[in-house]
């Protein structure tokens, strides 16, 4: 791909285009790639995305789609990056909604981190056990946001990039505060 042709935007994909291939392994190769350029290319997870839904019935628009991926990522490579000095400060943002999933009637529990101005992490997950009110559902989902915070920190520690100052987890629920702060309190709520 070093002689190919500069692409300056995004791909757009169809289902359903072009011939099916007689041998998918060049396509799933491709895919293979550019999973692992995600790590450094944020831009192209979509497309890239887009490109995995079709392994099992590659089609020649498909890989052209692939191929178009690398030829944008060719065009990024001439622009220069500039990275700003960084913020080492991490804030987070929890919350939780209660009783979403409609067959087992579990919260999912969602957070994201900032270092800096900068996404690193996020997650939504599904509660391993269904909470018994929206209270306990924050709290689970505050404790969840704590821990992937301890790990991101121990990460910066061992980079030898420490927190300048302590993590900052917002949340919407007064509450899920009240049983934190107070053991008792916690108790009584979760026994009735």
């Amino acid at each position: 791909m070093e002689d190919a042709k500069l692409a300056s935007i995004p791909m757009k994909l169809s289902k359903g285009s072009g011939t099916r291939l007689e041998n998918f392994a060049p396509y799933r190769r491709l895919i293979g790639h550019l999973i692992y350029l995600i790590n450094t290319w944020l831009d192209i997870t979509f497309a890239d995305s887009k490109l995995n839904q079709y392994l099992d019935y590659a089609t020649d628009s498909h890989f052209k789609a692939g191929l178009y991926v690398l030829r944008y990522l060719k065009q990024a490579l001439l622009i220069p990056s500039f990275f700003p000095p960084v913020d080492l400060s991490l804030t987070a943002y929890s919350d939780s909604d209660w009783g979403a999933c409609p067959d087992s009637h579990r919260s999912v529990s969602d957070y994201c981190y900032f270092l800096g101005q900068s996404l690193i992490s996020w997650k939504s997950k599904k509660q391993t056990t269904m909470a018994r009110s929206s209270v306990e559902a924050e709290y689970c989902a505050l404790a969840l946001a704590t821990y992937e915070g301890l790990w991101l920190s121990y990460i910066l520690r061992d980079s030898k990039l420490p927190l300048r100052s302590p993590i900052r987890l917002y949340r919407d629920n007064n509450f899920a505060l009240h049983i934190a702060a107070n053991p008792v309190f916690h108790e009584q709520i979760t026994t009735r």
